[in-house]
């Protein structure tokens, strides 16, 4: 019979010894025990005529589950599909934006290319 120590947890000297066998019987009892609870439990009910009932509410309540989760996963689709719109929205409004701006720098490099051109010019003249 192969044995077991299991060391008590809150006092750290004592140990209990427990064989494989004894732990398996428990473990029957137990079991047999919870089977006969759960098994009086469902006669209950059904000799109450309780269990139909708790059935039809699960029904129910799974039901109603599924139409919520539904709903959760249409708004959450309306929610990120407005949430791209609104990026998209951003980002053609910043390419705008850049674009003017590209413009706004091309024309003050235009105007800067030509005054330098105009001092040059001036230069030219005044050495003359």
């Amino acid at each position: 019979i192969e044995t077991y120590r299991l060391k008590d947890v809150d006092v750290t000297e004592v140990h209990h010894t427990v064989t494989v066998p004894q732990t398996l019987e428990y473990i029957r009892k137990e079991t047999a025990r919870e089977e006969k609870e759960a098994k009086d439990h469902l006669d209950g009910l059904m000799e109450d005529g309780k269990l139909e009932t708790r059935l039809e509410e699960a029904k129910a309540s799974r039901k109603r589950k599924l139409e919520q989760d539904a709903t959760a996963a249409i708004i959450n689709k309306k929610r990120n599909r407005s949430d791209l719109e609104t990026s998209i929205a951003t980002a053609e409004a910043n390419l705008e934006a850049m674009g003017k701006r590209r413009v706004s720098l091309d024309s003050v490099l235009e105007w800067r290319k030509q005054r330098v051109a105009t001092i040059l010019e001036a230069s030219k003249e005044l050495k003359q």
